[in-house]
């Protein structure tokens, strides 16, 4: 349905899902997938983006799960000194890719003077800061008792 949803044919998307003609031919005599199939169009109209980010959301998985395996394989080369995968543009890539995001590091955005009186005035961020990010600096307020002033403890005023 998904790839239905986001536009492919229904040949392609049975062969891609790996389904027989039998399989699908069964599924149009089911009441119910036969009234789903019939709202394609208008799954299409409203879902189609959504439709697309879950496949991709699958794919980034098994992305993830094969840079795993080719993890596995890179230390078993390096361990009994044979490189077949290491001296591929696949395992170069694999390794440049890995130490770039070891390197990463989140974008700290520093706020002018001007917005941080706008901050302090309003409790709010501008909506507008350097390089174009959009920032909710919003807060709540809490009612808070003043905290006492402590006396001084006994022990002091005795030594006095």
């Amino acid at each position: 349905m998904l790839l239905r949803i986001i536009g492919m044919d229904t040949e392609a998307s049975r062969q891609l899902c790996g389904l027989t003609k039998g399989t699908y031919n069964s599924w149009l005599h089911d009441d119910a997938f036969v009234q789903l199939h019939r709202q394609i169009p208008n799954f299409a109209a409203e879902y189609q983006r959504e439709a697309l980010q879950l496949l991709r959301r699958n794919n980034q998985q098994r992305a993830v799960l094969l840079e795993e395996k080719m993890l596995k394989k890179i230390d078993d080369e390096l361990e009994s000194g044979e490189y077949d995968l290491l001296r591929t543009n696949l395992g170069k890539e694999v390794y440049s890719k890995l130490i770039a995001d070891l390197d990463y590091q989140p974008k700290a955005l520093s706020l002018s003077w001007e917005q941080r009186i706008a901050q302090l005035n309003t409790g709010q961020l501008p909506p507008q800061i350097e390089g174009g990010d959009v920032i909710d600096g919003s807060f709540t307020e809490t009612d808070s008792e003043p905290t006492p002033e402590h006396s001084k403890s006994s022990s002091t005023q005795e030594s006095l």
